[in-house]
C-alpha cells in the first residue's frame, strides 16, 4: 500500500512552514505562496498543525493534528474548519490534485458518472443541478480508454457511461485554450509553462490508448480537462446530444469476458485532423 505524500504543512507550536520542494518544486510561485498563506493562517487561527497530503487512492487530503499536552486545542472544531477550508478552496485544491496525478503519478482523472447525474443529463440533454460546476470535468474521446479507466463501468460512482455529441466549433475552442498538464521543453520554458498552467481553465493530457482488454496499444489518447468559465461555456454551447451507453456497455463487457466481442461492435472512431499548426505544436501532436 502506497504511503501518503506530504505537499506542505504548518506547525503552530514550532512556528514553521514546510513545503515539499523536492517533489513539487515546479509548481508556479504564486501557488506556492497561496499554499503558505492558507496553511499558516489556518494554524494561527486554530493552533496545532495542518498538513496537505496526497493519497494515491483518495487524492488531496487535509489532515490536522495537535500536541497531546495541548489542552486548549479544539480537535472537533479544527476538523470542521479544515472541511470548510477544503470546500472554500475546492477549485484551487483540485488543480493541485490534477498536477499531482498528471506530473507526479503520470495519471489523469476519470469522469464516468453516477446514476443521478447521468439520468438527469439524458433527460435534460445537458447537465443539471446534480452536476458540480465547481469541479474539474474531463472529455475523453477514446471509448476504450474510458472503458479501461472505469473498468467497463463497474467502478464505484462510474457505473454510467454517457456519449456526448459535441459541436466541432466548441471542441476546437477548447483545443485553442488547452495547456499540457506536464511541461514540454520543445514548447515552453519552465517559466512559460508554469504561467500558462496556472492561468488556464482547459488542460490537455495524453495517455497510452488501450484495447478491449485494457492493454496498451501504439497510440496516445487525449483527454481535455475543463473547469471554471470554460466548463460553463461548454455546457451552454458545446453539447449537441447526450446518449446513455450504459446498457450497451454492460452487454459488451459480458461478451468481452466471454471472448465474443469484436471491435466492430463498439462505437466507431475516426481520425479527427487538427489543421491548426500552432495547436498541434502546443499540444505535442504528431510527435
Amino acid at each position: 500500500m502506497e504511503e501518503r505524500l506530504v505537499l506542505c504543512g504548518s506547525n503552530y507550536y514550532e512556528q514553521k512552514y514546510y513545503f515539499n520542494e523536492k517533489v513539487f518544486g515546479r509548481l508556479p510561485q504564486q501557488i506556492k505562496e497561496e499554499l503558505q498563506i492558507m496553511c499558516v493562517l489556518f494554524t494561527e487561527d486554530v493552533g496545532g498543525a495542518l498538513f496537505l497530503e496526497f493519497d494515491p487512492a483518495e487524492g488531496l487530503l487535509l489532515r490536522t493534528e495537535c500536541d497531546e499536552n495541548d489542552l486548549l486545542y479544539d480537535e472537533i472544531g479544527s476538523v470542521l474548519k479544515a472541511k470548510a477550508l477544503q470546500q472554500d478552496k475546492q477549485e484551487f485544491l483540485e488543480s493541485l490534485e490534477l498536477y499531482y496525478r498528471a506530473v507526479v503519478l503520470g495519471q489523469t482523472g476519470n469522469k464516468a458518472y453516477n446514476a443521478m447525474i447521468a439520468k438527469e443529463a439524458v433527460a435534460l440533454q445537458n447537465f443539471g443541478n446534480s452536476f458540480n460546476l465547481d469541479r474539474m470535468t474531463w472529455i475523453k474521446p477514446s471509448f476504450l480508454w474510458l472503458m479501461y479507466r472505469s473498468n467497463w463501468g463497474t467502478k464505484k460512482n462510474q457505473e454510467y457511461i454517457l456519449a456526448l455529441d459535441i459541436y466541432l466549433t466548441e471542441f476546437n475552442s477548447l483545443l485553442q485554450k488547452a495547456v499540457l498538464t506536464s511541461p514540454d521543453s520543445v514548447i515552453y520554458t519552465d517559466a512559460q509553462w508554469e504561467r500558462a498552467f496556472a492561468e488556464t481553465t482547459v488542460y490537455c493530457q495524453w495517455d497510452p490508448d488501450r484495447n478491449m482488454n485494457g492493454n496498451v496499444i501504439d497510440r496516445a489518447a487525449i483527454q481535455l480537462g475543463i473547469k471554471g468559465n470554460s466548463l460553463r461555456e461548454f455546457l451552454q454551447a458545446g453539447i449537441c446530444r447526450i446518449e446513455d451507453l450504459t446498457p450497451l456497455v454492460r452487454k459488451w463487457n459480458e461478451r468481452r469476458k466471454n471472448g465474443r466481442l469484436s471491435a466492430r461492435d463498439l462505437p466507431s472512431e475516426k481520425l479527427y485532423p487538427i489543421m491548426d499548426k500552432e495547436v498541434r505544436k502546443r499540444l505535442a501532436m504528431g510527435r
